[in-house]
């Protein structure tokens, strides 16, 4: 019988009892693979079980011979492939769970049968719980079948990598009477994918994201949050006032540092590469750290609704259907391109925000501390702020620390970190913190599209290539059914995975795994099955089934033509219908196939075929002596089996000896000397009987008393030598015929051949037994002399043998085995070639072991030609053996013709071991040394390679360099020539800031080339550079070294293209470095200086000197260079420098130092320079009496013109005189409207003036020395632009605020009043030594308000006869806080006898804090009588606020007016008995600045709220971008002091050189209204923006003191809450009234932190603002506009002694106040 076609049984199959076309059939196969692959392999090994009713019901469990199948290779369209891999070599499936698997097959009837395959359990079930928890998945390796789709290029660089991970599965079918049911499972199903076009991503996300970061970066840069932080701790250290007698502290400079933002990009990709991305469902994940792409197609399957879940899809459901293959498109790009959690966007925004908020910042300012009463340094050290951004942003708790490393005795440390605590809390609540915050979240928004740039590309590669090999490589189908199945007939089959590998190449090879297939009939059926071979003379074993029960069947054989075999045999069926029979063939019955066997029972009738086979026999020799023994042989008997043979007398006589029991060999033959007594009777007919069981067996033969010739052949010989027979008794001289013939009287073997016997008729020969015959034995020999015959039997071995491998490649070794040889012998081997042709290679030799086996590998040569028909020859002596081979092709290398030095030489290898590496090495001509080298490369699927070998740039030039390339022994080889290689030449040095000369040869022609230059730490010098080649491949550049480049060599020169570079190096040599000073520069101006070529970022020291090495003119002035080591810097010139020529400016920095001369002219001394501030507001208000002092004053208010002395005559009206003080030559519609009446409010327009910023932003770099020409200070006054490059070059322009202010109303009498407001406006900075020595008249007064110093820190000692209360008024003014937010709330307390107008009270706040107030509070003494002794220092913006008016009586109505004008409190409800001429007072004074709605009405009566006034003018803008909220604070910086005084933008890029700007116009056009009642506001919610704002009313106070918080702005109606902290104290809430305010007041607990403290507001629409006040300890605070009497003396008397040192600083912030 046969099996399907499917299968492909063997001799000893294990299944060849089923029968296919039985009515019912099971079969389970764990895998199945075409017939034709298998190469005769016993399909049990792939776990085959079959059984059928009725011939084998079984059941039957199998497993796979796992051994037996790693041999096994299968035809996958061109490629020869094995079956099985262990996961590191060659291979389609590598097992996993399913080599313990088993496969079930029962046909227990016709209509019943049940198959089962995978896992399952030993009755056939599926084993769910063992598939569920199955851990090691099976492996479906696709990869090597890429290049059968044609597309090698491709998945190299695309897609290289694919496998299906296959999790446990199983599948069972039942039959039962015709309806078949199925069911599978299915553990989990995934595919791995891997590309490097997705590894590739890995290095490149890293910059993608570091170039996201920079928004992060600028924090830290020019104009960057952190940055303007630095600066505001720079000056908040500034502004803190000297310690008396201990310390003084000084700022150098701040620096910032954000660790680890240059490695973001890094940082997070090593994190990212953790773990993969993956699409919003997880069921696709891409791991970007090697580029494998994992794909759940379990959950693919269920999300493209091909079912709910992997066990539960319909039959035949595709896995890699279209569907599926897009939507594993669709789950890459959405884990490359989505934004969810896990997604590419997702990790990276996370893991870059949680990066970037962990980045540690520390803000370093250095501080200098000094003796403030002998200058002498005492230490220096660093304040350092430290946290992480996110502290900085205010994001995360607690707040960033500050920390210095400065200690000095008697020094409280908290005196210098208290403010700037204060800062940084303020800022990250307010302005850092917010921008930092911005800038963090700016970042993420950037990654996106900077992801997709780099996502975008890859995935519109990918998707094709995925979608051409995934659909290509494979087909896939879960829960696979057909009927009709596997089994011919009506069969069913179900598989848990049927696999089609390369469906479009030849049709595929199909790959199954787990089928089961059944079939069974609808009902029983009359059949038998007879088995499939009988041996003549036995019985045939015959079964049926399907009968009737109980009835008699005949069973009957016959031949195929019908010739009866033998009577008909009857037999009665079972109660089952079923029944057995052994049916008799007799012995003489022909050996044949198509025997038929029928039954029937007269109704049904069934058939079966059968083969009989020849039936056993024995051969005896015809004759015997008596005595001697007969020779038998048998053949086909039962093999390994004892046989009985006895001897009898003719005739049925009686036994003759034995019996004599031999046993046959494994083909069923034997051999037997069976021994005849002596004496035994002379006869013929003697029978010889052998039998086993009953299968029997005859012969006769004769028993003679006389010698019988007889033979005797050696008992073995083998194939292709010869036997040696010998004969006997024969008759004497007579010639004997030898034949060899094969058993069972089968073929004659070689021969006949002849021998002559001898006188005695003996005879011996060598018969040659042809190689050719097949072993084994019973082979009989037979000699006959004319009647006379004799027999022996031998056995034949197998012939020697060598047996070649059927494939040879040129340039290997050739395989051979031999067996069968002489043992230990020589063996001679040669090949030659196809037709008898020559020799190739050889001969070669090899020595035989013990058993006569040899193994050789024979060279050869690489010239072989291809071909088939080569023959291997073995011999040893006569003795040969032969067998034919193929050689293919020798593996050959292919290296290009020429290769230039320093780049890649292409080689290509063709023929080489597939998938294997190979080593290449390239060695100079001539057998030389190895050149580079040696590079290793792996073949693909067909043997072949690509490789770029790197040639050194060293190599030198020339022919005949070899390239070798080898596996093991296998070599080969060719030559190419090295050309030069390409160079660059660099000028050995070159001096920084110039060009470096650098020439290339031997480049790709016409080639863009890029020339970088590098520093000995490797940082990139300067920018790349390209340049392309000409057509020789030369080139030449100019390399740009920038300036400041660091001197010293091993700077490298690197030039490249591609991968080809080349380098050189060089030396950087220092620019000498230069300084130069501007020819001349009047005395008490500024110096112009620049330098070049110094060290970048340097410190540089400036001194003048004095002609012929003099002493020292001012300075030391230190300049910094920026990054390219040029600085500018303005030198003061002392106004007090003797003029002459052969001045010499020094520059030093380090050990570099330049010098430079300039000429001093001398100043102008028509003009006395002041201050901006201060010049500006010393003007004056003339009468209609046309007071000379009056006129004096105005004049000196009046030059603004830089190339002009401007001068005003004061006519009888003041109009004219406040005209000339409004003029600005740079502009024509800057103009100021005086009323008739001759009064004007000095303090208000001063006031709008006095505001400052202490800030980094303050307009700092606007200054001009201040000499004896008024053009040059009023310059400085006129600056309109608040940024931190402002000119000082906006020679006319006076901004309204400092052109308005300079008001003030003298009389003709000379009276103190004019003179003391004067001498307060003239104390410009409590640093300077100036002075003025102010007489009775009003114009000392006003010359002595126009003193300034070249830096702005001018002072006026003024020794008045009859005003000290001015003086003490305008120290009040000057007086700062130490603190970096308290305002010196200060008022002048003067003595019994300074009258009330010389008290002028003119408390100026001066806070330098970053909310410092712009409310200069002051308060007049109407009972104080002057001091003719006062001297005092003011700062010139504070107290060019307390001026003062006079009318034409100098009586009560001037003094009450000048009280007016000191007011700053717009509550105040001070009032002035003014005359009639005094409503003029806020004409000029309402200034407006560009941001802000201020006005001021003043009435006819005695009450003008000038404060009122000026504190409306003086608001600005709070929002982020206004820099024009800054006047100038008199600090040591002229350029702070003065260009912040003259602020009139409100814009962050006002100009430097608006002559006269919006702010000037505002404030000459502002007019005056008479009212009833003058009242002006002085809030924030003047401001149109409506911007909330707060006002704090006391900004400095003691623990248990009452403090006041006024917050404007908010909405009507809204609840606004307030909270005081550093330790927060909730300060309840409060709703706004009609007008938007709330008022919190409080009392100050009494154990609260001395220091800076911050009050919120928040409101519950309008947001939130905060201001700060100063906690101090007890008699250090001032209360009510009064100052400390202690602290008033030592003021006062460091001023007085030209030690003390005041610093302000104002608020960036004008919508916070403090009172």
């Amino acid at each position: 019988m046969i099996l399907a076609s499917v299968l492909v049984p063997t001799a000893a199959h294990a299944l060849d009892a089923a029968e296919p076309t039985d009515p019912s059939v099971a079969q389970g196969q764990i895998i199945q693979l075409p017939a034709a692959l298998l190469g005769g392999l016993d399909i049990a090994a792939l776990g085959h079980t079959i059984t059928s009713n009725p011939a084998a019901p079984g059941s039957e469990l199998g497993g796979l011979d796992v051994d037996l199948l790693e041999a096994l290779s299968i035809d996958v369209g061109t490629l020869n492939i094995p079956l099985l891999t262990d996961g590191t070599t060659p291979g389609l499936l590598q097992l996993g769970d399913l080599g313990a698997t088993q496969s079930f097959s029962s046909s227990p009837s016709q209509t019943e049968s049940v198959a089962s395959s995978g896992t399952i359990t030993s009755g056939g079930a599926i084993d769910t719980g063992a598939i569920d928890g199955s851990t090691n998945p099976a492996t479906l390796e696709l990869t090597d079948l890429f290049d059968q789709l044609a597309v090698a290029g491709l998945t190299d660089a695309v897609l290289d990598e694919a496998s299906v991970g296959i999790g446990a599965l199983a599948s069972r079918a039942t039959s039962v009477t015709g309806t078949t049911a199925s069911e599978y499972r299915v553990a989990d199903l995934n595919l791995d994918l891997h590309s490097n076009l997705v590894a590739g991503l890995a290095t490149t996300l890293g910059s993608a994201i570091q170039g996201t970061v920079t928004p992060v970066s600028n924090l830290a840069g020019p104009g960057g949050a952190l940055t303007g932080l630095a600066t505001t701790l720079v000056n908040t250290i500034n502004a803190i006032p000297d310690v008396p007698l201990i310390a003084a502290f000084e700022a150098t400079g701040g620096t910032v540092a954000i660790d680890g933002i240059d490695t973001v990009g890094d940082t997070v990709v090593t994190e990212l590469l953790e773990e993969p991305v993956e699409n919003t469902t997880g069921s696709v994940l891409v791991d970007l750290n090697d580029g494998t792409i994992s794909v759940d197609l379990a959950k693919i399957l269920v999300e493209t609704g091909a079912g709910a879940d992997l066990n539960s899809l319909p039959a035949n459901t595709p896995v890699l259907s279209a569907t599926t293959i897009a939507a594993i498109q669709q789950g890459i790009t959405s884990a490359l391109t989505g934004t969810h959690p896990n997604s590419l966007n997702g990790k990276v925004a996370t893991i870059l925000d949680s990066t970037l908020d962990s980045l540690g910042v520390t803000i370093t300012v250095g501080v200098d501390l000094t003796n403030p009463l002998t200058g002498i340094d005492l230490l220096s050290g660093d304040v350092t702020v430290a946290g992480t951004l996110a502290q900085f942003a205010g994001t995360q708790t607690p707040a960033p620390t500050v920390t210095t490393d400065i200690a000095l005795a008697g020094l409280n440390i908290g005196v210098l970190l208290n403010p700037v605590v204060s800062a940084v809390t303020t800022a990250v609540a307010t302005t850092t913190g917010p921008l930092v915050n911005t800038a963090l979240n700016s970042v993420i928004p950037l990654v996106q599209p900077a992801l997709a740039a780099l996502t975008g590309p890859v995935l519109s590669t990918l998707d094709p290539v995925l979608q051409g090999v995934l659909s290509g490589v494979a087909t896939i189908t879960i829960n696979e059914q057909s009927a009709p199945g596997d089994i011919p007939g009506d069969s069913f089959t179900v598989r848990a995975l049927g696999i089609d590998l390369l469906p479009a190449v030849g049709g595929g090879v199909s790959l199954d795994l787990g089928s089961s297939t059944v079939k069974a009939a609808a009902a029983a059926v009359a059949a038998i099955d007879a088995a499939a071979t009988v041996q003549a003379g036995t019985s045939l074993p015959v079964t049926g089934s399907g009968w009737p029960a109980n009835t008699d069947v005949t069973v009957q054989v016959t031949t195929a033509g019908g010739g009866i075999v033998n009577d008909p045999v009857p037999v009665t069926t079972d109660a089952s219908g079923n029944f057995t029979l052994a049916y008799s063939i007799p012995r003489a019955t022909v050996p044949g196939t198509g025997y038929i066997v029928t039954a029937t029972d007269g109704t049904s009738d069934a058939e079966d075929t059968t083969e009989v086979t020849a039936a056993a026999a024995i051969d005896a020799a015809p004759a015997v002596q008596a005595g001697t023994d007969l020779g038998v042989s048998g053949t086909n008997w039962p093999a390994n089996t004892e046989v009985s043979v006895q001897l009898t007398a003719p005739g049925g006589g009686a036994n003759i000896g034995g019996p004599e029991p031999v046993t046959t060999d494994g083909s069923g033959s034997f051999t037997l000397d069976y021994p005849v007594p002596a004496g035994t009777p002379a006869a013929t007919g003697y029978t010889v009987t052998a039998s086993v069981g009953t299968q029997t067996a005859t012969d006769t033969t004769e028993v003679t008393d006389a010698p019988v010739a007889a033979i005797d052949a050696a008992a073995t010989v083998q194939a292709g030598t010869n036997l040696a027979v010998s004969g006997s008794n024969w008759p004497a001289n007579t010639e004997v015929s030898v034949q060899l013939t094969a058993p069972g009287g089968g073929a004659d073997v070689g021969g006949p051949e002849t021998a002559t016997t001898d006188a005695s008729g003996g005879f011996t020969l060598s018969y040659p037994v042809p190689a050719s015959a097949v072993p084994g034995t019973a082979y009989t020999v037979a000699a006959t002399a004319g009647a006379v015959t004799a027999i022996d039997t031998t056995e034949v071995t197998a012939a020697a043998a060598v047996e070649a491998a059927a494939t040879v490649q040129a340039g290997t070794s050739l395989p051979l085995t031999g067996t069968g040889w002489p043992a230990n012998t020589d063996v001679s081997v040669q090949l030659t070639a196809p037709g008898g042709g020559a020799n190739v290679g050889g001969p070669e030799t090899v020595t035989t072991d013990a058993s006569g086996g040899f193994t050789l590998d024979y060279p050869v040569p690489a010239s072989a030609t291809p071909g088939t028909g080569y023959t291997v020859t073995a011999n040893v002596g006569t003795q040969t053996a032969t067998d034919t081979t193929e050689v293919t092709a020798a593996a050959a290398v292919d290296a290009a013709a020429t290769v230039q030095a320093g780049t890649s030489l292409p080689v290509t290898g063709t023929g080489w071991p597939a998938n294997t590496d190979v080593s290449v090495q390239l060695t100079a001509p001539g057998g030389g040394a190895n050149v580079g080298g040696p590079e290793t490369v792996t073949t693909d699927a067909s043997g072949g390679f690509t490789l770029q070998y790197p040639v050194p740039a060293s190599a030198t030039p020339g022919t005949g360099y070899t390239v070798t390339a080898n596996v093991g022994t296998q070599t080969a080889t060719d030559t190419t020539a090295v050309t030069a290689a390409a160079t660059i030449d660099a000028d050995a040095t070159v001096e920084a800031g110039t060009d470096l000369a650098v020439a290339g040869t031997n480049w790709p022609a016409d080639t863009e080339i890029t020339v970088q230059l590098t520093a000995p730490d490797g940082a990139n010098v300067g920018a790349a550079q390209t340049v392309t080649t000409g057509p020789l491949g030369g080139f030449t550049l100019d390399y740009p070294v920038p300036a400041g480049t660091p001197a010293g060599t091993g700077y490298t020169v690197t030039a490249s293209v591609g991968t080809q570079t080349a380098t050189d190096t060089t030396e950087v040599t220092a620019a000498p470095v230069v300084v130069d000073a501007a020819a001349s520069v009047p005395a008490g101006t500024n110096l112009a200086v620049t330098g070049t070529g110094w060290p970048v970022n340097a410190s540089v020291s400036l001194q003048l000197t004095a002609p012929g090495g003099g002493a020292d003119v001012g300075g030391p002035v230190t300049a910094t260079t920026d990054e390219f080591g040029a600085f500018t810097e303005n030198y003061p010139v002392p106004a007090d420098a003797v003029p002459g020529t052969g001045y010499t400016l020094t520059a030093t920095s380090g050990a570099f130092s330049d010098t430079d001369t300039t000429e001093v002219t001398a100043g102008d001394p028509g003009d006395v320079n002041t201050n901006a501030a201060a010049s500006a507001s010393a003007s004056a208000d003339a009468t209609a009496d046309g007071d000379p002092s009056a006129q004096a004053a105005a004049e000196a208010a009046a030059f603004s013109d830089a190339t002009a002395i401007a001068s005003a005559a004061a006519d009888a009206s003041a109009e004219s005189a406040a005209e000339a003080a409004a003029l600005t030559a740079a502009s024509t519609d800057a103009s100021t409207t005086s009323t008739s009446t001759a009064n004007a409010s000095a303090a208000v327009a001063a006031q709008a003036a006095a505001q400052a910023d202490a800030s980094d932003d303050v307009n700092a770099d606007a200054s001009t020395a201040a000499d004896s020409n008024s053009a040059a200070s009023s310059e400085s006054a006129a600056t309109a632009d608040s940024s931190t490059n402002a000119s000082s070059e906006a020679s006319a322009n006076t901004n309204a605020a400092a052109s308005a202010s300079a008001s003030a109303n003298a009389d003709a009498s000379t009276d103190a009043v004019a003179e003391a407001a004067a001498q307060a406006s003239a104390f410009a900075d409590a640093t300077a030594e100036g002075s003025a020595a102010a007489d009775p008249a009003a114009e000392a007064a006003a010359e002595s308000a126009a003193t300034a110093t070249s830096s702005t820190a001018a002072t006026a000692d003024a020794t008045s006869e009859a005003n000290a209360g001015a003086a003490i008024a305008a120290q009040a003014a000057a007086l700062a806080d130490a603190t970096t937010d308290t305002a010196a709330e200060a008022s002048a307390t003067s003595d019994a006898s300074t009258s009330a107008s010389s008290n002028a009270s003119a408390a100026a706040i001066a806070n330098a804090s970053t909310d410092a107030s712009s409310d200069a509070v002051a308060t007049a003494d109407a009972s104080a009588a002057a001091d003719p002794s006062a001297e005092v220092n003011t700062n010139a913006s504070a107290s060019a606020a307390a001026s003062a008016q006079a009318d034409d009586d100098s009586n009560a109505s001037v003094e009450a007016a000048a009280v007016a004008a000191a007011l700053a409190d717009a509550t105040s409800t001070a009032s002035a008995a003014a005359d009639v001429t005094a409503d003029a007072a806020a004409s000029a004074a309402a200034t407006d600045d560009a941001s802000t709605d201020a006005s001021t009405t003043a009435t006819t009566d005695a009450n003008a709220s000038a404060a009122a006034a000026a504190q409306a003018a003086a608001q600005t803008d709070a929002t982020s971008t206004s820099v024009a909220d800054a006047s100038a604070s008199a600090d040591a910086d002229p350029n702070a002091s003065a260009a912040a005084a003259a602020n009139a933008s409100s814009s962050a890029t006002a100009s430097a050189s608006a002559a006269a700007d919006a702010s000037a116009e505002a404030a000459a056009e502002a007019s005056a209204s008479a009212t009833a009642e003058a009242s002006a506001s002085a809030d924030a919610a003047a401001d149109p923006t409506g911007d909330i704002a707060i006002t704090i009313k006391v900004p400095v106070l003691e623990r248990g003191a009452k403090q006041t918080a006024v917050g404007t702005g908010f909405e009507p109606g809204e609840e606004v809450t307030g909270v005081m902290t550093s330790a927060p104290i909730a300060l309840g809430s409060q709703v706004a009234d009609d007008e938007g305010t709330v008022t919190f007041t409080w009392t100050v607990p009494s154990d609260t932190d001395l220091g800076t403290h911050t009050v919120t507001l928040t409101g519950a629409s309008s947001g939130s603002v905060a201001a700060t006040f100063q906690v101090v300890a007890s008699g250090l605070a001032t209360t009510g506009g009064e100052v400390q009497g202690g602290w008033i003396a030592l003021a006062a008397l460091l001023l007085m002694l030209g030690l003390g040192a005041t610093r302000i600083a104002r608020s960036r912030r004008p919508m916070v106040q403090a009172e």
